[in-house]
């Protein structure tokens, strides 16, 4: 095998035994500030979040239940990427979605290079 061809199959093995598998995210939690309960399941070949319970809502605040807040996250390797809905405005924004080290959920929503983090809490 020429010196080439063997430095590309180094850097393949190298590069495939760094890569990590991001951490479960599936089952229920709740989102920021209470708000609502989110569980995350299989939908297809990607995992999606729906709201399941509305847990807290203002007067005259309108409420989504049964809607689908994230779609087609898929594991990119140490965390989860694919969708996140806002069903106020009807807009949806790239997501970012991991485990954090004390078991929350860290997820963030973003527009080119600009994300609006939120911590998720595991929810019953």
């Amino acid at each position: 095998m020429s010196k080439s061809k063997l430095l590309i199959a180094s850097c393949v093995l190298l590069f495939t035994v760094s890569a990590q598998a991001a951490a479960p995210i599936t089952g229920n939690w709740i989102t920021d500030g209470g708000k609502n309960s989110v569980s995350i399941t299989k939908c297809g070949a990607a995992l999606c979040g729906k709201i399941v319970k509305v847990l807290k809502t203002k007067p005259g605040e309108p409420s989504y239940p049964g809607a689908l807040l994230l779609s087609e996250l898929v594991d990119s390797g140490g965390m989860w990427t694919g969708k996140i809905h806002n069903p106020g405005s009807g807009k949806t924004y790239k997501a970012k979605v991991k485990i954090n080290p004390d078991r929350t959920l860290s997820v963030s929503g973003c527009v080119a290079m600009f994300c609006k983090d939120m911590i998720w809490t595991p929810g019953a």
